[in-house]
């Protein structure tokens, strides 16, 4: 999401660079990439098992709100059908935002909502 923002608000170098500096040696234009293509692959079968980490922390007695919306962003990028390699670089970021504009304008929901 903080690159997607980040894309869309035109603020991407901006970010890398801060990021960048906050943790040298990090590598974030080769892992964001490879983050976005591996929930693109396997955010399905992600979104069924942070869901029954929810049921857990529910009878624990805990409110899931954030392993919630790890469940919503994982099943929304992997039902999108896309299938695209870290390689391609930060430009993976278009290619998802595209499906996801697409989705919004079939359904008639904006991103994230059900």
């Amino acid at each position: 999401e903080c690159f997607m923002a980040a894309r869309r608000a035109g603020v991407q170098d901006e970010i890398l660079a801060s990021l960048g500096a906050s943790y040298p040696g990090f590598d974030w234009p080769r892992q964001v990439p490879y983050n976005v293509s591996r929930m693109l692959q396997h955010g399905v079968r992600r979104a069924a098992e942070m869901r029954e980490v929810a049921l857990t922390l529910r009878e624990l007695g805990l409110d899931p709100a954030v392993t919630e919306g790890v469940v919503a962003q994982q099943e929304r990028l992997g039902r999108l059908g896309l299938w695209l390699e870290p390689e391609e670089g930060l430009a993976i970021l278009g290619a998802v935002d595209a499906a996801l504009a697409a989705e919004e304008a079939r359904t008639g929901l904006a991103t994230g909502e059900t």
